[in-house]
């Protein structure tokens, strides 16, 4: 797709305002004028564009070229590292790869101070680390920081430390995002233990940028390989410090990060109601950052679901997300489907949930990120037993259960995915009187309502108190989609 019908597609009204203010030639303002309409239905294709255009497809690949840099100046006007900012948060990866190459062209051919070209690879080092795991490339990623190793003459320890530790961390997201913690666990442990006599040795005021990189790559490690609350948290209250006591080199994203992730923690460790006042403080705090932090605003979310305020949940995905949502973004639009989709069972909304639901599966990339298509397959489950087909439900938890086994996923090493179709099942035995549920799943079930967990410990209670169908509300609002 052209690089400026996928931007424009991502604009949000108040930012498309400002296209009419863009000083145009009069066929740069007839591209663009039929670039926003490719952009609002895409099903018009690019010869019949031409056609009406009257242009060649060569002239048109011009003026699209000179357009997309006006308009990345009309939207982030401080061009620069700040643009490769708002396309990295985009989800943009072919852009910012694209205006990465170019802002590094432009930087060799003008000479500038080694110090200023290691800055810029030091900020898209750290860029790259926040990537969809879908377009996560460790190649690139290690290149860039030799790169900026390479434009460091004397680099010091310190400097080797942030490029490993960054590279560390973008690892066990994802390998987190595969599914093969538990195959790679161990490996990664070591590894990060490799760095300690490093990260012990350096100074703290030389090299915040290295220890702050270093702690955060502990702290990926206790939430998505080896669980353990505390030492999150500890490593956690170590990179928060450094941001409280380094303002100036730290950049604002990563302070609102880290705040973020302290919210998570708590969020995490079932203080749902301090979770959602952290959450409301970085939001505050930091709102330029947080209208971008996209993976910190479904958390946000995700906590109002479970303190059932659920208008407060929907306001947040409609304006964060609703664009994704309508331009079929896939990596967005999937993360947004499934927010929405719990969020609508929760509060009862189930035709709302099924289409977010069918929505998700329409739009998953299998094998990229894992999770996505393990929640989906639970909320499918969940959805058909309270709408009333527990017969559907006890085939799809059976299937689900299959499909988990084959992902490595059983209940001897698994806290909660494949004890979700496990209860479903033992629900259904439970209702027809062949089976009471046993003492371990009484247990699984209160342990449901737990961390990240809780929300499906809320479907559970749902699908466990569910009547006859005429006792069920199901309300129907199918023209209120978004």
């Amino acid at each position: 797709m052209n690089y400026l019908v996928k931007y424009l597609q991502l604009l949000q009204p108040e930012e498309r305002d400002k296209l009419g203010l863009l000083v145009l030639s009069e066929r740069e303002r007839q591209v663009l004028i039929a670039l926003l309409q490719i952009s609002a239905d895409d099903s018009i294709s690019k010869s019949d564009l031409l056609a009406n255009l009257g242009i060649s497809s060569s002239h048109f690949d011009k003026i699209s070229s000179v357009l997309l840099d006006k308009v990345y100046a009309a939207i982030v006007p401080e061009g620069g590292t700040v643009l490769l900012y708002d396309l990295n948060r985009r989800n943009l990866f072919g852009h910012f790869c694209h205006q990465m190459k170019k802002q590094e062209k432009v930087l060799m051919a003008d000479a500038v101070l080694p110090e200023r070209l290691a800055e810029f690879y030091s900020t898209c080092f750290s860029m790259l680390q926040r990537i969809t795991r879908k377009d996560y490339d460790a190649e690139l990623l290690r290149e860039i920081g030799e790169k900026y190793l390479a434009s460091k003459p004397g680099a010091t320890p310190g400097d080797r430390l942030f490029t490993e530790a960054g590279i560390l961390c973008s690892s066990i997201q994802d390998t987190a995002a595969r599914g093969a913690q538990n195959r790679l666990g161990d490996e990664i442990e070591q590894q990060l233990r490799a760095l300690e006599p490093t990260a012990a040795s350096i100074e703290e005021q030389n090299n915040v940028s290295a220890l702050y990189l270093y702690y955060r790559a502990w702290v990926s490690f206790y939430t998505l390989i080896d669980s353990r609350p505390d030492i999150r948290l500890e490593y956690l209250r170590r990179a928060a410090g450094l941001c409280e006591r380094y303002p100036d080199i730290l950049p604002e994203e990563e302070q609102a990060l880290t705040f973020g992730r302290i919210a998570e923690a708590h969020y995490n460790n079932s203080d749902f109601a301090m979770a959602a006042e952290l959450y409301e403080s970085v939001f505050t705090s930091y709102p330029n950052t947080a209208a971008r932090e996209y993976y910190h605003t479904t958390k946000y979310i995700q906590v109002l679901i479970i303190l059932k305020r659920y208008a407060e949940a929907k306001n947040l995905l409609d304006e964060r997300f609703s664009v994704f949502v309508e331009n079929r973004e896939p990596a967005m639009c999937t993360m947004a489907s499934l927010s929405y989709a719990k969020l609508h069972l929760c509060s009862g909304h189930l035709d709302l949930a099924k289409y977010f639901i069918d929505l998700g599966f329409e739009l998953i990339a299998k094998n990229v990120y894992i999770q996505y298509e393990i929640e989906f397959r639970l909320l499918e489950t969940a959805y058909f037993y309270l709408v009333g087909d527990e017969e559907f439900a006890d085939t799809l938890a059976g299937k689900h259960i299959k499909y988990l086994q084959s992902k490595g996923f059983v209940l001897k090493n698994s806290r909660f995915y494949p004890w979700f179709p496990l209860l479903v099942q033992a629900f259904i035995a439970e209702k027809a009187g062949v089976k009471k549920l046993s003492k371990k799943l009484e247990a699984k079930l209160r342990e449901f309502h737990t961390g990240p967990a809780c929300i499906y410990g809320i479907l559970l209670e749902m699908i466990r108190s569910r009547g006859s169908r005429s006792d069920l509300s199901v309300r129907t609002h199918s023209s209120q989609l978004f």
